[in-house]
């Protein structure tokens, strides 16, 4: 924070009335600003995580519907499951998050829980219906892993643990980022307000 070093450079020895706007506090102030600055960092890479890790089984998940509705068709005993088991999967293969615009959750001081998690979940509850649906087949016993009721269980007990994170990440980088935001330009004992605060201080005590 270059104010620290304006100051430190005050000679005679910047006496300010107001103790807060003292070199030693000032400092102090810069390290909760650092502070700040790290907080908000750290959340941000924890929540760019999380959110690929969750795109990144929705692209599994697509594809063991499309594995596992093929799979279903292929016995005509199922017949009847199929129109449940084409449904769920079709939901599930065709449905898109609306991606976040300038201002939400990855956007530098706006981030909410905005219609894109929102998606989400409703995701997961297609995927409860495709395991429902394919619970519906007599004998459904792939021999393929990626499709066994087992598989696809573990994976939306795993994708609703990811949306679970990701919305808390959301909701906890929102309040860093205001916390950030008030320490530099809030109304009160900010860096902006504690600007000019010295530079009236610089001035009463060393002249315009």
């Amino acid at each position: 924070m270059l104010l620290v070093e304006v100051v430190a450079k005050c000679e005679p020895v910047f006496q300010p009335a107001d103790d807060s706007l003292t070199e030693a506090n000032l400092r102090a102030f810069r390290t909760v600003l650092e502070g700040a600055n790290e907080a908000v960092d750290a959340l941000e890479v924890d929540y760019t995580v999380a959110a690929g890790d969750r795109r990144a089984l929705v692209k599994t998940l697509r594809s063991s519907a499309t594995q596992a509705l093929g799979y279903v068709k292929s016995n005509k005993a199922w017949a009847t499951p199929f129109r449940a088991v084409k449904m769920a999967a079709d939901k599930l293969r065709n449905y898109h998050a609306r991606p976040r615009r300038a201002g939400d959750a990855l956007s530098p001081e706006k981030p909410s829980r905005t219609r894109g998690d929102q998606a989400y979940v409703e995701l997961e509850s297609h995927l409860s219906a495709l395991i429902a649906a394919v619970e519906a087949c007599p004998g459904y016993a792939p021999p393929g892993e990626a499709i066994q009721l087992a598989t696809l269980e573990a994976q939306r007990t795993q994708f609703r643990a990811l949306n679970e994170l990701t919305t808390q990440l959301a909701g906890q980088l929102t309040t860093a980022r205001e916390t950030r935001r008030r320490l530099y330009d809030g109304d009160e004992d900010s860096l902006a307000v504690k600007l000019q605060a010295v530079k009236q201080a610089v001035k009463g005590q060393y002249g315009p």
